[in-house]
């Protein structure tokens, strides 16, 4: 407005065209992003779930394997191993010898080859049944700068 009147400027109906084309595309391009964003959150997620759901016979694979190492701790021992999901990763699990719970995991590993490198954080937490659950999971997808952190709480018994 200039002195209290609206002012228009006219645009040809070429240069409107172009600027919904390009407005268009710029949709179209965020739109893959966010839907590229979310599957690899999801695949990093399944990722996550292999490791800090622990099974015994892959445990039973990697000890025949040589593949795992007790290392004590201030009042934990970690159970360190090699090659468990995939060749050249690493997991941790760290426990509390005298409950013989497990407080938490950590993780590297990577999703279709190294350099597509995901580092797993996750601590476990009681209930007060003595049920032991993932309280929280950090999952850190380093090639694409990506972080979930998911949290589970308010677990109520039915």
């Amino acid at each position: 407005m200039v002195n209290g009147q609206q002012q228009k400027t006219e645009v040809s109906n070429q240069q409107a065209q172009q600027g919904g084309r390009e407005g268009r595309l710029k949709e179209h391009v965020i739109e893959k992003k966010k839907e590229e964003y979310q599957e690899y959150g999801q695949q990093i997620g399944a990722l996550a779930k292999q490791y800090t759901t622990p099974d015994p016979d892959r445990l039973m694979q990697a000890k025949q394997a040589g593949n795992v190492s007790l290392q004590p701790g201030s009042g934990t021992v970690a159970l360190v191993i090699k090659n468990y999901v995939k060749q050249g990763d690493s997991v941790t699990f760290t426990l509390d010898p005298q409950t013989k719970q497990l407080q938490n995991v950590r993780v590297q590993s990577y999703l279709n080859d190294p350099s597509n490198a995901v580092t797993i954080s996750a601590e476990f937490a009681q209930l007060p049944d003595g049920t032991n659950h993932v309280a929280s999971t950090l999952i850190n997808g380093v090639s694409k700068q990506l972080t979930v952190n998911d949290v589970n709480s308010n677990y109520q018994l039915r």
